[in-house]
């Protein structure tokens, strides 16, 4: 598979609290950025998409710096979205970034692999994380596009070095983000410390 082209575009969130039926959440971020004390009144970050260079199959990313955890900012994420779009529209046909799909799925290492040649390809120095983080999906997504498999069932499918992931039968673990204050998350606070769970 090749990636022949990269759009992005912004999206905003705005967020309200169900509970006081004020706008903003409290306790999504990193470090200080996640103490309950700090509102956040607005997500906002960048849809990215990855196209084959037949134009036959896409791939779906995101992009959004999150306060205290990285330390780009929205607008030097977007710069480099931009700058990475740009260098792929211009980039010969025989230079084309190519990879493939089922490596890519295997989650062994070839994911990191291929960003490094991508980057390499196109002269960048070094990627912004959230950047990084986006194009990590996109490539996956565009991966389990290619073998026409849902992405949850091509990651368990094209592991063939760990039987245990076999196992999972099509489910992918997620780390969810929950926020402090929540229902979900004094639930899991009372998991942790041992109290039963509220109903909600």
């Amino acid at each position: 598979a090749s990636v022949a082209s990269l759009d992005f575009e912004q999206y905003v969130i705005d967020f309200a609290d169900e509970r006081s039926q004020g706008t903003g959440v409290s306790g999504i971020g990193w470090g200080e950025k996640a103490e309950s004390r700090s509102v956040t009144k607005q997500r906002k970050g960048f849809i990215l998409q990855v196209m084959s260079a037949d134009g036959v199959f896409v791939g779906l990313g995101e992009v959004s710096p999150l306060p205290g955890l990285h330390s780009e900012s929205l607008a030097e994420a977007e710069q480099q979205l931009s700058e990475i779009a740009y260098r792929i529209s211009n980039m010969r046909s025989e230079n084309v970034f190519c990879f493939d799909a089922r490596s890519v799925l295997a989650l062994e290492g070839a994911v990191e692999g291929y960003l490094k040649q991508f980057v390499q390809l196109l002269g960048i120095d070094k990627l912004h994380n959230s950047v990084r983080a986006g194009l990590e999906m996109a490539l996956l997504s565009l991966a389990s596009q290619v073998v026409r498999t849902p992405l949850h069932l091509a990651l368990g499918e094209e592991s063939p070095s760990d039987p245990a992931r076999k196992k999972l039968d099509g489910f992918l673990a997620l780390n969810g983000l929950i926020t402090r204050g929540s229902v979900a998350a004094q639930m899991a606070m009372d998991n942790v410390s041992g109290k039963r769970g509220r109903p909600i």
